[in-house]
């Protein structure tokens, strides 16, 4: 029975074994046992860049690059010998113009009737496609690595800046997590203070006095907000020429500045030094802004702790301690007194009077009237006195060491400080003071800085029932 019409057999396919073999999806070529090639398919002349007169009766070394040449004879003739085959050998050709090909390599031994080996053939398969897929999952595993890196970098700057209950800790440990994250001999941080002047924070740098220089690295980092790199080999007049020659002399060849900021917020900088040339890559500058971002979070943390901190213990008004402070001080005061049995006091000043300032001039006019008032007793009172601001109108004096007398002259000279106009807006006006005050000479019982504050808190009344500008006093025993 015939084929149909139209349908190729099997035989018609493949017609030519020869044909087969020249042009077969991937070369071949054979070779003598000691590696001289004596036949080759077209595809494999192809792929070898060489002509097929210059293949046939050449060696096999004398194709491959020197890497292939190791290869083939450390691993490919050794194995062949051994077990007859050799599969996924990578090696590499070399054209004749020079120019590298990867190769995937499968061999087998051909014996002759007897057993004996005679000959080699070797299927030859482009690995470039393979290659670069395997170069790609390198990257892949490598880009992984290093994020899988930068996560833990981070994870435990996170912590460590978190556990920082000062900036001088806060910039320390961000030194020190730098210093680990890029390998960097020298890692320092400055950060800016309420005017903006810049100081060194933590850690050391070999070339303080120049970065710190106007236009600067660290002066174009936080102005930028930007990573800045300085590498002496390539620097360029961008960079002030002090800088490069401190680079030289302390043979630091790359400084890196990455800026310490929030948005609106400019800290400091975070200053790394390299020995060597350092190329700073986006994984790289992403990380120390990272960090650095970390660190300003924590920063502002405790600069706003630290203003609110401020605010309790220091009046915004006048500047002088609060209540909480005076109270403390006055502890340490009494105990001083009991200890050595020596006399303190504790002296209330009430002033009246900021109300109709501020009706007449205004709230501002009324604050300044109120801290000239504050100046008026600090400038009055001895050196050894901590003067304190306890309520809106009430201003207390702690007095170690002063007796009756002491504290009788103290009172005489502050009503009279007092009783002079305070400047108010773009006029004057008067306040009257009231002096109250506890004396405690120091032997007896100790009494608590409470009972001193309430004695002093009722010779303010009586002297108040006496009219106005009066003091009174109130022995302790």
């Amino acid at each position: 029975m015939s084929d149909a019409p139209g349908r190729s057999t099997n035989n018609d396919i493949e017609a030519s074994l020869e044909d087969l073999y020249e042009h077969a999806p991937c070369g071949f070529f054979s070779t003598t046992l000691d590696g001289m090639i004596v036949r080759v398919n077209e595809t494999f002349v192809s792929m070898s860049g060489r002509s097929r007169e210059q293949l046939l009766g050449a060696q096999v070394l004398s194709i491959l690059t020197p890497g292939g040449q190791l290869f083939y004879e450390s691993r490919y003739i050794p194995v062949l010998h051994l077990q007859g085959e050799a599969q996924e050998v990578a090696l590499t050709l070399q054209t004749a113009s020079g120019a590298e090909r990867p190769v995937l390599v499968n061999g087998v031994v051909v014996d002759d009737a007897q057993g004996r080996p005679t000959a080699i053939r070797t299927a030859v398969f482009p690995y470039i496609g393979r290659k670069e897929y395997e170069r790609e999952l390198l990257e892949a595993r490598r880009a992984a690595e290093a994020s899988e890196s930068r996560l833990q970098v981070l994870h435990g700057a996170s912590e460590r800046f978190s556990a920082a209950d000062s900036e001088e800790q806060l910039a320390s440990e961000l030194a020190e997590c730098a210093r680990g994250a890029f390998t960097a001999p020298d890692a320092s941080v400055y950060f800016a203070d309420e005017s903006g002047t810049l100081a060194l924070a933590a850690g050391s740098s070999p070339l303080a006095a120049a970065l710190l220089e106007a236009e600067g690295p660290i002066e174009r980092s936080i102005s930028g907000e930007r990573v800045v790199s300085v590498n002496e080999a390539d620097a360029d007049a961008e960079h002030p020429a002090s800088l490069l020659e401190s680079m030289r002399s302390a043979r630091v060849e790359t400084v890196v500045v990455v800026p310490i900021a929030e948005p609106q917020k400019r800290f400091g900088a975070l200053v790394l030094c390299f020995r060597r040339a350092r190329r700073f890559d986006s994984h790289d500058e992403d990380l120390g802004m990272t960090l650095a971002r970390q660190a300003a979070e924590v920063l502002a943390r405790l600069r706003a702790e630290g203003v609110l901190e401020r605010l309790a213990l220091y009046d915004d008004v006048t500047g002088l301690p609060t209540r909480r402070v005076v109270v403390a001080r006055a502890n340490e005061a009494i105990d001083e007194a009991h200890s050595d049995s020596t006399p303190m006091a504790i002296v209330t000043v009430v002033i009246d009077g900021f109300k109709e300032i501020s009706n007449t001039f205004g709230r501002v006019a009324a604050e300044d009237a109120l801290s000239e008032v504050g100046t008026r007793i600090s400038e009055a009172a001895p050196d050894s006195e901590m003067v304190g601001r306890t309520n809106t109108n009430e201003f207390v004096v702690v007095c170690p060491g002063t007796d009756a007398a002491g504290v009788e002259s103290f009172a005489d000279e502050l009503l009279a400080a007092l009783d002079q106009p305070l400047s108010a807006g773009d006029g004057s006006a008067r306040v009257t003071s009231t002096i109250g005050a506890a004396l405690y000479p120091g032997a007896g019982a100790r009494p608590s800085a409470q009972a001193l504050f309430e004695s002093a808190g009722e010779a303010v009344y009586r002297a108040r029932a006496l009219g106005t500008t009066r003091a009174a006093f109130t022995p302790v025993d």
